[in-house]
């Protein structure tokens, strides 16, 4: 099944090729109002391909090679002089990326000697399966280091790595406040603390459903979202 899905792949970015330049126009007009890799390649694939799936696939699988085997290409994505937020500085997220990646790296190459011993084939197999999860890993830890959340406009920028992004106008914020650890069961929110290993600090609660859009087309709605953010007191007051 997953060679069957890597074939597809392939085909995919093989049907991308044929219309990369009205792509890269397209991107490139959409970047120049806001810094968002991500976002940015959605709407300039839509512009061109207007089929909803496969945007989505291409550009989840577009954005892992941009954050995954091209991360030391570009900085920030953020204005030069932008006031932003990150979400993982003071969290354990970058101890526990780096131990997963050292683990990772370990059972690729046991796995491969452990299994070339009886097969080669499977052995090949099993590694470039498991190189493809090194990939989504690093892609993970990237796009969270390099995707910062701002405001501007009246409007909050959120991002969280690869797995969702949001608009969220400020007009729509209802309220906004330290999120006690004695809340956390008490409250039905979406807990965006969760793919960072960590427990929300901040709850924003809007006068409507907030859309948060994923990897692979994924949607989520919620009215209460439980926020991670570094500059805490900063975010506070500018929201």
């Amino acid at each position: 099944m997953e060679i069957l899905f890597i074939g597809f792949e392939a085909i995919l970015l093989l049907f991308l090729a044929l219309k990369i330049r009205k792509i890269l126009r397209a991107y490139r007009i959409f970047s120049a109002e806001k810094p968002d890799f991500i976002g940015n390649l959605q709407k300039s694939l839509h512009e061109v391909i207007k089929v909803n799936f496969l945007c989505h696939i291409l550009t989840t699988e577009i954005a892992l090679i941009r954050y995954g085997l091209l991360f030391f290409v570009g900085k920030k994505e953020q204005k030069e002089g932008q006031k932003t937020f990150t979400i993982y500085q003071n969290t354990g997220f970058k101890a526990v990326w780096i131990t997963l990646l050292l683990v990772c790296l370990v059972e690729l190459f046991a796995v491969h000697l452990l299994v070339g011993r009886f097969s080669m084939v499977a052995a090949w197999v099993l590694s470039a399966l498991s190189l493809y999860g090194l990939l989504f890993l690093v892609a993970y830890g990237m796009a969270i280091f390099k995707r910062p959340s701002w405001v501007e406009n009246g409007i909050l920028y959120y991002r969280l790595g690869l797995l969702w992004r949001a608009e969220i106008p400020l007009s729509e914020i209802k309220s906004i406040r330290i999120l006690h650890f004695s809340e956390l069961d008490k409250i039905e929110m979406f807990d965006l603390g969760k793919p960072l290993l960590a427990s929300p600090e901040i709850l924003l609660e809007t006068h409507v459903p907030i859309t948060f859009s994923g990897i692979y087309g994924r949607k989520k709605t919620s009215q209460m979202i439980g926020l991670v953010m570094d500059q805490k007191e900063d975010f506070l007051n500018m929201v």
